[in-house]
């Protein structure tokens, strides 16, 4: 099972790596003051998953641990779903 982790800086909702999740937990951990939260692929059959943080380091930044590589490609943008800007 391969893993990885990297730590970005961001805010929570806007951190994205080019595939959909989906969130199955959320767990408060001693050491930290926020929760660990946990996400999984969101395509069927895949073992992907990530547990995502707020660093205890005081850089403002998110920790993201991966575990398990997907076993398809990124999804692709759909262009037409794209937000357009609102009109006057």
């Amino acid at each position: 099972m391969p893993s990885w982790s990297r730590e970005t800086r961001g805010s929570l909702p806007h951190l994205t790596d080019g595939y959909k999740w989906r969130k199955y937990g959320e767990k408060r951990v001693k050491e930290l003051d926020h929760p660990r939260s946990y996400y999984r692929c969101t395509v069927p059959g895949c073992p992907a998953r990530k547990t995502v943080e707020i660093s205890s380091t005081g850089t403002n930044g998110v920790l993201e641990r991966y575990k398990d590589d997907h076993n398809h490609d990124k999804p692709q943008v759909d262009k037409t779903k794209a937000k357009s800007p609102a009109k006057p």
